[in-house]
């Protein structure tokens, strides 16, 4: 009788472990996420003058859900610092966005690794826009300069795994132009996220 209750006992322990598909993971999540971006200008603005990339950081929260099979969905809201460097004048270009993403992810591996590639969406509302004399410190507003939407696309690959955590590496296209004035602009980012779901 005792080995029977020991034996039961084991079994509920052990059991939740089993009893899952060893094959999927549990992609279902709500979680955080920060990151570390290089963002530079591109477009005629970068054919005018020497651009160099600004370092920036983003945060925000995400929900990813299964799609069924190797497929899933991730929708996203981040703060994002973006824009770049103009290395004749020595004036960086400070771009301050809340972003809205959508993303198709697919997991081509079914491993407790979530080994996953994505493409994405997004549509991004300018908070500020800043331009810094790097030389002297001296910053001025330049929001009006500057439209207040921007969207594109992503692309990238990443891992999320079955306790939580998650990262990927991701290149981000702006579509719109966001100079309000000629040359035209547009963002240009690779960004490395670090997060965690729920």
């Amino acid at each position: 009788m005792r080995r029977l209750l020991i034996l039961i006992a084991l079994s509920l322990v052990i059991s939740p472990s089993y009893g899952q598909d060893k094959g999927k993971i549990d992609i279902n999540k709500v979680g955080f996420k920060l990151d570390i971006n290089s963002s530079l200008l591109v477009g005629q603005i970068a054919d005018t003058t020497e651009i160099g990339a600004r370092t920036g950081f983003s945060a925000g929260v995400f929900y990813r859900e299964s799609l069924g099979g190797i497929f899933g969905g991730q929708l996203e809201i981040r703060y994002v610092q973006m824009g770049g460097v103009n290395k004749v004048q020595n004036i960086e270009t400070e771009l301050d966005y809340v972003r809205l993403g959508a993303q198709f992810k697919l997991y081509p591996l079914t491993s407790t690794l979530g080994v996953n590639a994505f493409f994405g969406l997004e549509y991004g509302m300018l908070l500020s826009a800043t331009n810094t004399d790097l030389s002297t410190t001296t910053s001025y507003d330049v929001t009006d300069f500057f439209s207040g939407g921007d969207y594109g696309i992503h692309i990238g690959a990443g891992l999320d795994f079955d306790f939580g955590l998650t990262t990927d590496l991701r290149l981000y296209l702006g579509l719109a132009d966001i100079n309000e004035t000629k040359p035209d602009a547009r963002n240009l980012s690779i960004q490395y996220h670090l997060g965690w779901g729920f």
